[in-house]
């Protein structure tokens, strides 16, 4: 079975898709393409990573992608991340009223605007329910932690190889 890889933020671990549109008149994909597709947590916009061959037992439910992402869809992207700074100078507020020991490294808004994930990196367990209802009552969203480790941290930063070539994105 035939399934393309997407991933929606850098952090994020690759989702399978059906290499098919619910809009029938688009007719194959590419690597790199964005997409915009639907999750059981909403719509999401993502960029395609792979096509893989793999059995049908290992992919429980693989959706068919929405569709390919337009220059509205970048522009409402873009107009999202314009608010990521906001999102991030008040998690860190709550973090340091919390005292918890975390480093906060980014933020994800889901394409929808009904979800904010926000990725942090910390050396113990840290219980943060509080943080989290603190945030939902803030930003009205679901919200999301995900814990990463300092490598991925370079991810974000924009880490380069030989010739100065960008790892990633």
């Amino acid at each position: 079975m035939l399934v393309v890889k997407v991933q929606f933020h850098i952090l994020d671990k690759e989702h399978f898709f059906l290499p098919k549109f619910e809009d029938k008149n688009i007719k194959e994909v590419k690597v790199k393409d964005k997409v915009i597709v639907k999750t059981d947590l909403g719509q999401d916009l993502g960029i395609i990573r792979g096509k893989v061959d793999i059995n049908k037992d290992e992919v429980e439910d693989a959706n068919q992608m929405l569709r390919l992402a337009n220059e509205d869809d970048f522009k409402k992207m873009q107009n999202q991340k314009k608010e990521y700074k906001k999102y991030l100078d008040i998690c860190r507020n709550l973090i340091r009223e919390g005292r918890l020991d975390m480093k906060l490294v980014d933020v994800y808004q889901s394409f929808d605007n009904k979800r904010l994930i926000f990725y942090f990196v910390s050396n113990s367990r840290i219980d943060f329910r509080d943080l989290v209802k603190k945030l939902i009552g803030v930003f009205h969203k679901k919200i999301r932690l995900q814990q990463t480790n300092i490598s991925d941290e370079s991810k974000i930063e924009g880490d380069y190889g030989p010739f100065y070539r960008n790892i990633y994105w």
